[in-house]
């Protein structure tokens, strides 16, 4: 299935806080900033990967879809944060915040999914 990725998601370097930090430890007491490729990172130091976004599409199956995909942690961690109530019938998932270059990518790459899958427009 053809497929093509519109946003690679950032890679942080996730160091845990001085042990004097006035907060008190957590899950998320951590420091977060943007990994460099080729960056070595130290033994206490761990890299954590955000969401990216996909489009796939199939000609014979004749369907074009978008998908976001994250590292299963990150999948954990955004359910943790939601509440179970049965009123709540759904949830979404975002990327980060797109760039104008990403966006026409997505328009690009959709058109040519959308021509592959369905035929083109005339």
């Amino acid at each position: 299935m053809p497929h093509e990725r519109i946003q690679h998601g950032k890679i942080f370097v996730v160091s845990p806080r001085p042990e004097d930090s006035p907060n008190p430890p957590s899950i998320d007491d951590t420091e977060a900033r943007e990994w460099t490729p080729g960056e070595v990172i130290s033994e206490n130091q761990v890299l954590r990967e955000e969401p990216s976004l996909d489009v796939f599409w199939n000609r014979d199956g004749e369907y074009v879809q978008v998908a976001i995909e994250a590292p299963s942690y990150w999948w954990k961690k955004f359910m943790e944060g939601r509440v179970d109530d049965p009123q709540i019938l759904s949830f979404s998932a975002f990327t980060n915040v797109l760039t104008r270059k990403e966006i026409n990518h997505m328009i690009r790459i959709l058109r040519r999914a959308r021509d592959a899958a369905y035929g083109s427009d005339e």
